[in-house]
């Protein structure tokens, strides 16, 4: 059995060819298998005609493409993964750098306002929103690339409030969320982004599974315990303490067949242009370098529910530092190279304010003759990476082949051709994504300068 569209095509090609109005038929159309799914066919075939030109027989093959055309598109998608990647890359960069200006002029300007004033509290919701800014660009990024982000030990509960601030803002207003987060919820060794990630990809799927109809999304966060009979709940499970994620929906759910694919790339029940079939894929991919465990319980028109279980950090993590604190200060000399001016006014101020004497150059080349000069003038150099004539990185191996001593510093709002990797192997003692908030720059620098002096 073949759809009505196709067969009117085959038949059609198949006249062309007994009247000899083409040399060959060959077609590919899908055919409906004896089990009820869909298979993609191609087919093939001649005429033999008779000495009076009449066709008297049609000789062919169909071949079963399935599999062909799976590959095909698995490679589609993926050249299409490349180029978004590409584009996100550039995206990064030139949004990094807007961020920056706008959380950087923003700080300076929370200096200037009373603790008291509207306006301060304002500008701090400038400043968080440009910094959860920062986070959507990362999750870009790692949702492209596919790399292994840094994991370290947080706390979940902030970050999963956050993201669902996020997930409120992206999806249709029919939909309600419930969230039910544990106050005493225990750290996990993770990354907070692609946690941001995991979430952000499970409630778009649940509201797309919901948008005719509106409904609620659940959210919970708490901690669990499991002992020796583990195994009866998922069989790469421990015995241990375990922190549970659940988001749950009232959407059209899945059937088993759906169910044993979900997790597979490029698999989607959505129409074309719906969907691309990698966010579960994703999702699964991020439990599984955070050593955790996903599994669902679905059926139609009964929603479904996603648990994952994250095993607890056992031990203590890093407060993040007071804003507020007092921030390391000096008084060296610092060579300060970028190609946008008002990213390079904003850095010399931050600087300035610390107590450091700053050069600027937006040339890396002037800056780079002005190190000649006199090698011993500067006692740290910082530098973007994406420049005109020189980047960041051929500038400081010529300052470092003049002088291999001297500290340096590379931010850069994003470049494909450097990685916290490559800029230590180059010789960089630090490297920091844009935009930095002004706590991490002080402190970053105040560090380096202090290794080298040591």
């Amino acid at each position: 059995m073949t759809s009505p569209e196709d067969s009117k095509r085959s038949w059609n090609m198949h006249n062309e060819l007994i009247t000899r109005q083409r040399d060959k038929f060959e077609i590919e159309f899908k055919m409906k298998h004896k089990d009820g799914h869909w298979v993609d066919i191609l087919s093939r075939a001649n005429a033999i005609f008779d000495e009076n030109n009449k066709a008297v027989r049609v000789v062919g093959t169909h071949v079963d493409i399935s599999e062909r055309k799976k590959l095909e598109n698995q490679l589609l998608q993926a050249q299409k993964m490349e180029s978004i990647g590409t584009l996100a890359g550039g995206i990064a960069h030139e949004f990094n750098n807007i961020l920056s200006i706008i959380v950087g002029n923003n700080e300076l300007l929370m200096d200037e306002l009373p603790e008291w004033s509207a306006a301060r509290e304002n500008s701090e919701e400038i400043r968080i929103a440009g910094l959860r800014a920062k986070d959507v660009v990362k999750q870009l990024l790692t949702f492209t690339r596919q790399d292994n982000a840094e994991l370290k030990p947080i706390d979940i509960s902030p970050i999963v409030k956050e993201s669902i601030k996020l997930i409120r803002s992206s999806i249709p207003a029919n939909i309600n969320i419930h969230q039910n987060i544990s106050k005493d919820t225990a750290p996990v060794s993770g990354n907070p982004t692609q946690i941001n990630q995991i979430l952000i990809n499970l409630c778009s799927n649940a509201a797309d599974a919901m948008k005719n109809k509106g409904n609620t999304i659940k959210i919970s966060l708490s901690n669990e315990s499991f002992d020796e009979g583990c195994k009866a709940v998922h069989p790469a499970l421990s015995p241990g303490q375990y922190v549970k994620l659940m988001v749950i929906d009232t959407g059209s759910g899945m059937d088993n067949k759906t169910l044993d694919r979900i997790f597979e790339p490029y698999f989607t029940t959505k129409k074309i242009g719906k969907g691309t079939g990698i966010g579960l894929a994703i999702v699964h991919g991020i439990v599984e370098r955070h050593s955790g465990v996903i599994f669902v319980k679905s059926a139609p028109n009964k929603g479904t529910t996603f648990t994952i279980l994250f095993p607890a950090y056992q031990g203590q993590i890093e407060k993040d530092s007071d804003e507020r604190t007092d921030l390391p200060t000096g008084n060296e000399k610092i060579l300060f190279v970028d190609d946008e001016p008002v990213l390079l006014k904003l850095g010399k101020q931050r600087l300035e304010l610390l107590g450091y004497h700053v050069q600027e150059h937006t040339d890396p080349r002037e800056a780079l003759k002005v190190f000649k000069e006199d090698i011993n003038a500067f006692d740290l150099v910082i530098t973007d990476m994406a420049m005109p004539h020189m980047t960041g990185d051929q500038l400081v191996s010529e300052i470092l082949r003049l002088r291999p001593e001297i500290p340096t510093m590379l931010c850069t709002g994003y470049s494909e051709n450097i990685s916290v990797e490559k800029a230590s192997e180059i010789g960089f003692k630090a490297f920091a994504m844009k935009p930095i908030d002004r706590s991490e720059f002080a402190v970053t620098v105040r560090k380096i300068l202090d290794e080298s002096q040591n």
